[in-house]
């Protein structure tokens, strides 16, 4: 079962469980906003096709392409996805030819991966399809709505503390 370690605590990813049985505003609220996130996943994962890479693959990309380069722990931390799995993420893409990996320069027990211009060249394409993505999810929406949904997501989040990614072990898998 899916769960994410938020404030210490272990969360399960509500998204999966049938709240069929038991329904009250915020269970309803949160099987509306697991659909929504699925139904974003599912279009995100068409988009992606096109490329050959999946959701994790192009938010490793994303994030690579804004710093320039990163640890594989930075890139970790920023696209909740545990390590070991990010790991072999990264040779898949090195092998691909879109990233470089190193030996990190300051310390020696970690990676240090870059776009090569291959790289570049598709974490632009990838931003284009996610822009276009972007705007059909949130199209039925007006400015003002937007930003009302923008700052109640931020609270939300700011509520729930800062998620890290978990492993197999953790999940119990």
């Amino acid at each position: 079962m899916a769960s994410a370690h938020l404030s210490g605590l272990k969360i399960l990813d509500i998204s999966i469980i049938d709240i069929s049985m038991k329904t009250t505003p915020d269970l309803k609220l949160l099987e509306k906003y697991g659909q929504f996130r699925r139904g974003l996943n599912l279009l995100a994962t068409q988009i992606l096709r096109p490329f050959g890479l999946g959701p994790k693959q192009a938010s490793f990309l994303w994030h690579l392409s804004r710093q320039g380069k990163a640890s594989l722990s930075d890139l970790s931390k920023a696209t909740l996805t545990d390590p070991t799995a990010l790991g072999r993420l990264a040779k898949v893409l090195q092998k691909r030819g879109v990233i470089e990996r190193r030996d990190h320069p300051t310390d020696q027990r970690s990676w240090e991966v870059k776009l090569t211009p291959k790289g570049v060249q598709l974490a632009a394409e990838i931003e284009k399809a996610y822009e276009n993505l972007a705007e059909r999810a949130v199209k039925p929406l007006s400015a003002p709505e937007k930003k009302n949904f923008s700052d109640i997501l931020d609270k939300l989040l700011g509520s729930m503390g800062k998620a890290k990614p978990t492993t197999k072990e953790e999940n119990g898998d």
